[in-house]
């Protein structure tokens, strides 16, 4: 967008889209016609400049009978109510319908109502859902704040799991299961796992729904893959992915020498069961034999009796004993198999770290990506992976009870104070238990306004050089901004509000949810970027700035003016931009008439 601001009463801005000149004024609309978002309309045709419709028209194949509105018209109107902060579908009716200018510079011939939205909603297919992450991927790789920065540059990704609860009693939401949610024993929803970078960028990668009962290690390999798909791929290490695939081959030839060792036993003891029942068949003859004796010689019944008791005792056993060989062949055949398995499991990830560990990564395309999370993702597993994959990390131990062990190697001279209820320690020549990998290790105690003593530790692979623990702890701790994520997507977008039952569709809402975030991020930069407004945080720019009257017309062909309230300190700033067109300072919010100068002879 380019400034104009010569004089104070001619301050405007405008915006130059293909043969389309969009003009920002500010002024005092009184009753005229006019639009209740203002900002919202020039969101619209930063939305046309960046290509945002047109790439919802060329990636979205939706088929559904057009009558008043096309299909991915539909979409885009859901898109922009997510924008414009609608709680609900139904807000669809209220909060944009009335408005065909704002429809128009949405490249919309009107906005469709709640009613056939959702209908399209629910139309929505895994292809879509597929078709609009790459209207994602496609706007991120040509808005990305993010990618802009310098490839040796480290970009911190924050990775967390929000709870999207549903009533007890439901059953029309698919996927919504028993889960933990914090502060909400027996619950039942689905868990949303996205990737976020925070700071000044504030863009979030994606995410995935999953069950409630799905835990954020389930979705790791995707996030990952997801993360290397938005940002490029970090600097392999594949001396490490060489290693690990050594010990998997080690590990799965141990397997398979377990199951040969059961296989032989059931062998072993398929023979003893073919001995045994050798003999059984003679003592069955035998007991065949006395019977028919018996028949014959009724008075020596008596003393042939005790025989045929004897034989009969020795085929109980045997058939007991049978029985008990039965189930042990069956339970070493199910442990056999089971080695069998894991042996091939283990030499599938060995083989695929070993082509992992071959494939070039060119110079200069590796992207420095520092990783940070929970305890969900504290697991020796998972930080294994991370090491190999050439990740930074920063992670929070998921086990309590090794905070507990580390705190007894603690000398009292060790702890170093981070606050007035925080010190923390760094562990020398402690093994993480799982990892071959040396890991940095940083226990904290923290102590309450109660006094009560808590601990948990960290774990890195930060040089102590560049973070000492006291600054490690700090940094982790900014791990805040994915929160701050989690309140807007879920309270000021309202991804909370489960539009539909279908996964698909909540699928598709969570996908778009997460691009209005981004677009929005993206439009601030743009919209106040060197204003006093700059970084306005996203709840705000909803909430708030939208929310400025306008007036919009077409004076001529391919110009269009759209004229703010000047009482909104909003569009003060917007209209004003960084600087004027001759590099001069923002003027200041006064916008009066000059006072116009006395003639002089």
């Amino acid at each position: 967008m380019n400034n104009d601001c010569t004089l104070p009463n001619e301050l405007r801005r405008t915006l130059q889209v293909n043969a389309i000149t969009f003009e920002y004024t500010l002024g005092d609309l009184g009753d005229a016609k006019r639009v209740d978002t203002g900002l919202l309309v020039a969101m619209g045709h930063f939305a046309h400049q960046i290509g945002l419709p047109a790439l919802f028209r060329h990636f979205i194949q939706l088929k559904q009978k057009k009558l008043r509105h096309d299909p991915i018209d539909k979409l885009l109107t859901f898109f922009v109510s997510l924008v414009d902060g609608c709680g609900y579908t139904s807000d669809i009716d209220t909060a944009l319908k009335p408005y065909p200018a704002l429809a128009q510079a949405w490249t919309l011939p009107g906005f469709a109502g709640q009613r056939v939205v959702n209908e399209t909603l629910h139309l929505l297919t895994w292809s879509q859902v597929k078709q609009i992450d790459q209207v994602f991927q496609a706007l991120f790789e040509q808005q990305s704040l993010a990618r802009q920065q310098p490839r040796n540059v480290p970009l911190i990704v924050d990775v967390d799991t929000m709870g999207l609860r549903v009533s007890p009693g439901s059953h029309a939401i698919e996927w919504a299961e028993l889960g933990y949610f914090p502060k909400a024993k027996g619950q039942k929803g689905l868990q949303f796992s996205a990737a976020f970078i925070g700071a000044d960028f504030r863009e979030c990668l994606g995410g995935f729904l999953a069950p409630g009962y799905a835990h954020i290690l389930n979705q790791m390999p995707a996030l990952l893959e997801l993360i290397e798909k938005r940002l490029g791929i970090p600097p392999r290490r594949s001396d490490l992915l060489r290693q690990r695939a050594r010990l998997l081959q080690a590990h799965a030839r141990a397997c398979e020498v377990m199951a040969a060792r059961y296989t032989d036993r059931i062998q072993h003891r398929y023979q003893q069961l073919n001995a045994r029942q050798a003999r059984a068949s003679v003592h069955q003859e035998q007991m065949d034999a006395i019977k028919a004796r018996m028949r014959r010689l009724p008075k020596r019944a008596k003393q042939l009796q005790k025989s045929l008791t004897h034989h009969q005792a020795r085929m109980r056993w045997y058939r007991q004993r049978e029985r008990e060989d039965l189930k042990t062949i069956e339970r070493w055949r199910e442990r056999a198999v089971r080695y069998q398995r894991e042996a091939a499991a283990l030499r599938e990830e060995a083989q695929a770290l070993l082509e992992l560990a071959a494939q070039p990564v060119a110079l200069g395309k590796s992207r420095l990506i520092l990783l940070r999370g929970d305890a969900g993702l504290g697991t020796a597993d998972t930080i294994t992976i991370l090491c190999e994959r050439g990740y930074l990390f920063v992670l929070k131990g998921r086990d309590p009870r090794t905070a507990h062990k580390l705190v007894n190697l603690v000398k009292p001279t060790d702890w170093q104070q981070v606050d007035a209820h925080l010190r923390v320690a760094e562990i020398i020549g402690y093994t993480l238990t799982g990892c071959p990998y040396p890991v940095r290790l940083v226990v904290c105690e923290r102590m309450d306004a109660k006094g009560k003593v808590s601990y948990y530790f960290l774990i890195s692979n930060l040089s102590s050089q560049t973070y000492a623990a006291p600054e490690l702890v700090r940094f982790y701790n900014d791990r805040q901004t994915i929160e701050a994520f989690n309140k807007v997507i879920g309270s000021v977008l309202f991804l909370r509000h489960l539009r539909t039952g279908t996964i698909i569709a909540n699928y598709a809402i969570a996908q778009l949810a997460m691009l209005a975030q981004d677009f929005l991020s993206w439009s601030a930069h743009a919209f106040f970027t060197g204003t006093p407004y700059e970084g306005i945080a996203i709840r705000e720019l909803v909430q708030k700035s939208l929310r400025v009257v306008a007036r919009v017309s077409w004076p001529q062909p391919g110009f269009c003016r759209t004229e703010l309230s000047a009482a909104s300190p909003y569009a003060q700033a917007f209209v004003a931009g960084p600087r004027g067109a001759a590099g001069q300072p923002p003027l200041p919010f006064v916008f009066e008439p000059a006072s116009k100068r006395r003639k002089t002879e």
